[in-house]
């Protein structure tokens, strides 16, 4: 629960990395930095570390590190507009979480590519994908995942102004939120 100290300590982890060239931390620590750089707000400095990241990441072909990467920056740049960029990414981050069998990671990437699709206004794909990402959350007892998923397509049916079932997905994430402490 304390953003800065992680950030010092994040930081200070990345340049013992980037010393042994330890490419996998160094992505991993890049990753981290995304993310507590969104949680600030500050998403020019969170695009740039998960940018980094995939980069660190490319330089030993982990594709699994990769993809973790991508599907934050994907939604980072849907959040500043830029719809193609982040459905150029998201798209890549399906095809190689199919290729490596990250089941769970691609059950996030849907999620991901459901945000998009409702951003387009294209509500059936959107419903499509949230169903995908529900389905392997429940089968692989992936609690936060689910919640995330129920929650967006509860917010796509009120975009469609199906209240009444808006309110059963978002009631079951606000259930699943109280119960797991999310």
């Amino acid at each position: 629960d304390n953003l800065h100290a992680g950030l010092q300590y994040i930081t200070e982890c990345l340049g013992i990395y980037r010393k042994f060239n330890d490419y996998a931390n160094e992505a991993r620590c890049y990753k981290v930095l995304g993310t507590i750089y969104e949680y600030f707000g500050d998403i020019d400095n969170a695009i740039e570390a998960n940018e980094a990241a995939i980069a660190a990441a490319e330089k030993i072909g982990d594709i699994n590190i990769k993809t973790n990467a991508c599907n934050p920056l994907s939604g980072l740049y849907l959040n500043k507009n830029n719809i193609d960029k982040a459905m150029e990414i998201i798209e890549e981050c399906i095809a190689l979480k199919q290729q490596t069998g990250d089941t769970r990671g691609l059950a996030f990437a849907y999620y991901g590519r459901g945000k998009i699709y409702t951003k387009k206004v294209q509500f059936d794909l959107a419903e499509a994908d949230f169903s995908k990402s529900i389905a392997i959350h429940i089968e692989m007892g992936e609690k936060l995942g689910l919640a995330m998923a129920y929650q967006k397509m509860g917010e796509l049916y009120m975009r469609k102004k199906d209240f009444s079932k808006a309110g059963e997905f978002l009631l079951q994430s606000l259930e699943l939120s109280d119960k797991y402490k999310m």
